[in-house]
């Protein structure tokens, strides 16, 4: 009778400690910032370098990137975006 006491215990410890994690992750996504930047996609053309799609909120950008030096080339307009 009291293995089964003690096992009963275990489980209900194992369940208030995934319901609290379940809780404190909850809280954790619900704190975290929206974020608005967001690579699309990307495109490498040689050695360190590539050419990426961001987005940006309701915008786009054509990004170079080539080592540590990133350019914006263009702002993408929505019919470029659809083609």
């Amino acid at each position: 009778m009291q293995i089964h006491q003690l096992e009963r215990r275990r489980v209900s410890r194992g369940a208030c400690l995934l319901a609290w994690i379940a809780r404190w992750w909850a809280e954790i996504r619900r704190n975290r910032p929206v974020r608005r930047l967001r690579i699309a996609e990307t495109l490498a053309i040689g050695e360190k370098r590539q050419l990426l799609i961001v987005d940006c909120g309701e915008r786009q950008f054509l990004v170079g990137a080539a080592g540590n030096f990133l350019t914006t080339l263009a702002e993408l307009k929505t019919q470029e975006i659809s083609s």
